[in-house]
């Protein structure tokens, strides 16, 4: 294998790898905003879940 042929491989080698990266970047990212996600819906049931039963309280006095 010539010189030009190996720097061109070890380039794609390179290229594929930042790709790698950036995808696992982006997956960490992903799951990071799911489990916020299900933080916030978690803590939007629970307010309301309060607030439906506050109102049933005062409906019922």
């Amino acid at each position: 294998m010539d010189k030009d042929t190996e720097r061109a491989i070890l380039k794609r080698i390179i290229e594929v790898d930042k790709i790698a990266e950036s995808l696992e970047k982006i997956e960490d990212k992903k799951n990071e905003i799911k489990e916020n996600t299900k933080s916030k819906v978690e803590e939007i049931k629970i307010n309301t879940e309060a607030k439906i039963k506050r109102f049933k309280d005062e409906n019922d006095e």
